[in-house]
C-alpha cells in the first residue's frame, strides 16, 4: 500500500491567437511579418503550429493523466495494528472484535488495521498482508492467550514486532493479557505497556466490559500514533433481507447477511434476535460450537444448534472445493517431512 498522495499538476495549453483589426483602404491590417504570414493563409486554413509548443503540449498531457490515476489509487497505510491468534475461539474472537469495534468509536476507524475488517481473509494473500503489517506498523495491540502462542501466524507476527525494537525508529508494542499465558523470555521487554484481564478482579466480567478496561488503559498511549482520526460511522442494518449473502465467502458474511440466511433457514425471530445483539457476522459464525450457541448467544434448542452447525460445516466445506480456494486447502493438509 504505497503511502502519500500524488499531486496532479495541470495540463498546459498553448493557444496561437493572431488579433485583426479592421481598418480602411490602403491599411494594413498587421502590424508585424508574423501576422501577414498567417492572414495571407488560405481562408479556413490553420496557421502552422510551432513543433516545440506541439511537443511541450503533448508531453504536459501525456504526464497528467498518470498522475492523475496515482493520486485516485494512493491510499495511506493504516499505522495501528491488531495482532490476534487466526486459530482462537468464539469468545477469544468476539472479544477481539469487540475491542476493535471500541477504538474506533474512540475516533480510530481508519487507522486500526484489522484483517477482518480489510476484507482478505479468505484471500490468498492473507497471510503476507498480516507480516507486512506487522513489519510496517507505527504500533501493534497483541491480544495473548494460549491459542496465540500454539498459532504459527500470531507467534511469528509477535516475534516480528519483537526484533523491530533494536530498529531506529522501533513500533510500540501493547500487550492484552486475556487469560493467564507463559510469555516466552524473548518476549519480556514487550511487557511494559501490558493490560492484564487474567486477574480474579475481572472473572466476572464480560467481553465487552473487558474491552472497555483495555480501551480505558490504553486509549491515551494509542492515540499519538494515529494519522486520520476519522469518527467511527457504524454499518446500517437493512430491514429487508437479501440473498447476497449466497454471493459471498461464511468469513465476509456481514450482520445483515446472517440475518437473512437465519430467515432462510426457518430460525425462530427469538434466535435471530439473540445473534444481532451479539453482533454476530460470518467471521464469529465460523467459531461458534455447539457450547458457544448455547452459553453466549441463548439457542437453548438442540434441534436448532445442530441444523446451524451442520449448515456451516455444509458452507464451508463447499468453500474449500472451488478451484479459487486453493489455499484454503493447503492451509488444511500438513507439510511432508523434508519439505519447504
Amino acid at each position: 500500500m504505497p503511502e502519500g498522495d500524488g499531486s496532479e499538476q495541470p495540463a498546459i495549453k498553448h493557444v496561437v491567437s493572431v488579433e485583426i483589426e479592421s481598418g480602411t483602404a490602403g491599411e494594413s491590417p498587421s502590424k508585424n511579418g508574423a501576422d501577414e504570414t498567417i492572414q495571407d493563409q488560405p481562408p479556413g486554413s490553420k496557421g502552422a503550429e510551432n513543433p516545440r509548443e506541439r511537443e511541450s503540449s503533448s508531453q504536459s498531457k501525456g504526464s497528467d493523466q498518470p498522475t492523475s490515476s496515482k493520486a485516485t489509487t494512493k491510499k495511506s497505510r493504516k499505522p495501528i495494528f491488531i495482532s490476534y491468534s487466526p486459530d482462537g475461539g468464539f469468545v477469544e474472537r468476539r472479544f477481539v472484535c469487540e475491542t476493535v469495534r471500541q477504538f474506533k468509536e474512540n475516533n480510530l476507524a481508519e487507522d486500526v488495521w484489522f484483517d477482518k475488517d480489510e476484507q482478505n481473509l479468505n484471500s490468498a494473500t492473507w497471510f503476507s498482508q498480516r507480516m507486512e503489517t506487522a513489519e510496517k506498523c507505527r504500533a501493534a495491540v497483541c491480544i495473548l492467550t494460549q491459542s496465540y502462542f500454539h498459532c504459527p501466524v500470531s507467534v511469528y507476527e509477535l516475534r516480528i514486532l519483537s526484533e523491530r525494537q533494536k530498529a531506529i525508529n522501533p513500533p510500540k508494542v501493547f500487550l492484552v493479557l486475556l487469560e493467564e499465558v507463559d510469555l516466552p523470555k524473548q518476549f519480556h521487554p514487550l511487557i511494559d505497556d501490558c493490560v492484564n484481564l487474567a486477574i480474579p478482579a475481572f472473572y466476572r466480567l464480560s467481553l465487552p466490559e473487558k474491552a472497555s478496561i483495555v480501551i480505558g488503559s490504553l486509549m491515551t498511549k494509542v492515540e499519538p500514533f494515529a494519522v486520520v482520526n476519522a469518527p467511527f460511522v457504524p454499518p446500517v442494518r437493512e430491514d429487508d433481507f437479501t440473498d447476497r449473502y449466497k454471493k459471498r465467502n461464511l468469513c465476509g458474511w456481514t450482520a445483515n447477511d446472517l440475518q437473512s440466511w437465519l430467515f432462510d433457514l426457518g430460525i425462530r425471530e427469538f434466535y435471530r434476535q439473540s445473534f444481532a445483539e451479539m453482533f454476530m457476522d460470518g467471521f464469529l459464525l465460523m467459531s461458534a460450537m455447539d457450547q458457544d450457541m448455547l452459553e453466549h448467544l441463548s439457542v437453548d434448542s438442540k434441534v436448532v444448534r445442530k441444523k446451524l452447525l451442520q449448515q456451516i460445516v455444509s458452507i464451508l466445506e463447499k468453500e474449500q472445493k472451488q478451484a479459487e480456494s486453493w489455499h484454503l486447502r493447503a492451509r488444511s493438509q500438513r507439510p511432508k517431512p523434508d519439505s519447504v
